[in-house]
């Protein structure tokens, strides 16, 4: 009776391997094909994905953060983008005593948002 348990066991593990193993091929062979022929329309598709995705994910938050923390947050993301691209489009330029202006900037605004809520 034990070896037949034992045995019924080893089946279902196999059995479970094998199942594991034909999903994973139905899910990971058409996006590699996709990836393949077709590069450029991949990444677009993964990027609008992972974008909605974003979206979807800070929209959930922002529901139930409230406006008001939500408009903060949005703020402090600005400021921090746009300082940091100010910094490196100043530094690429090399005008590195602007960049640096910039960047006391971008840290003074930012904890003006801060505070300003």
């Amino acid at each position: 009776m034990k070896a037949k348990s034992k045995f019924f066991s080893f089946l279902k593990a196999v059995f479970f391997v094998a199942l594991c193993f034909a999903v994973s091929l139905a899910v990971v062979f058409p996006l590699w094909a996709f990836a393949k022929n077709a590069p450029n329309a991949y990444s677009v598709a993964v990027l609008v994905l992972a974008a909605a995705f974003a979206l979807w994910k800070i929209a959930l938050w922002a529901k139930k953060a409230g406006a008001k923390r939500t408009i903060k947050v949005a703020l402090k993301c600005l400021v921090v983008v746009a300082g940091i691209s100010a910094c490196v489009f100043l530094l690429l330029g090399f005008h590195r005593i602007l960049a640096a202006i910039s960047a006391v900037l971008a840290i003074a605004l930012f904890k003006l948002v801060d505070f300003a809520g």
